[in-house]
């Protein structure tokens, strides 16, 4: 028996090869939307990456997760920084859901460099902001509101500024109940996931040690 020998349609044939340029263009398209996003989010060019022990050790575990970003050839400073911002504020809402059950919106903040250069101004001229518990002047700390080991961004939103003393107590939820209604009534004016955190984080923890006195 013999086989017949069909001709394709042209017709059918020329739809067929333009659908087959089309999904070539589409797929060249996705591969660098893809390639873009691997460059933004820090998965190019890290591959067997792993961190540092002493970096980690120095700074946290925060900084050392988010370090690679750092190396990306991103070409701009400001995206590079965007970039970082962004990641660290992934991750402190992600952090505050996993580890506290707190649900947080998702607020960028970027390292308040004229907080840093005022920090270091006052500093070397001995004058310093007074303690919002206190007022205590000679000497006073900026203070994280979600802790930098959350990933707290150094920045005025998360900052309180405490003298050593009740730094020490806020840190170890030993104030008194005085003492935090005087620092309650300047957390207002904070990020809400610093609210959040110093509402359901620290305040717990104070109403737990209140009970032992």
């Amino acid at each position: 028996m013999k086989h017949r020998h069909i001709q394709p349609d042209p017709q059918t044939m020329a739809e067929a090869r333009a659908q087959i340029r089309r999904l070539q263009r589409e797929l060249k398209a996705a591969d660098a939307q893809i390639d873009t996003l691997q460059k933004l989010t820090g998965l190019e060019g890290v591959d067997g990456y792993e961190p540092n022990p002493r970096v980690e050790q120095m700074y946290g575990w925060l900084h050392t997760v988010l370090h690679p970003l750092w190396a990306l050839p991103y070409g701009d400073p400001d995206l590079r920084n965007q970039v970082h911002d962004t990641a660290r504020a992934i991750l402190v809402q992600l952090v505050l859901e996993g580890k506290y059950g707190i649900a947080a919106p998702l607020e960028v903040r970027p390292a308040d460099i004229a907080q840093f250069v005022a920090r270091q101004q006052k500093s070397l001229n001995n004058s310093y902001p007074p303690c919002v518990i206190c007022g205590e002047d000679r000497i006073t700390h900026e203070c994280h509101i979600v802790p930098a080991a959350d990933g707290g961004p150094y920045h005025h939103d998360n900052l309180v500024i405490l003298c050593p003393l009740h730094h020490h107590l806020f840190d170890h939820h030993q104030l008194t109940r005085t003492e935090w209604d005087a620092l309650h009534t300047h957390l207002d004016e904070k990020m809400e996931s610093a609210r959040l955190y110093a509402l359901h984080v620290r305040y717990i923890a104070l109403q737990r040690w209140w009970e032992t006195q």
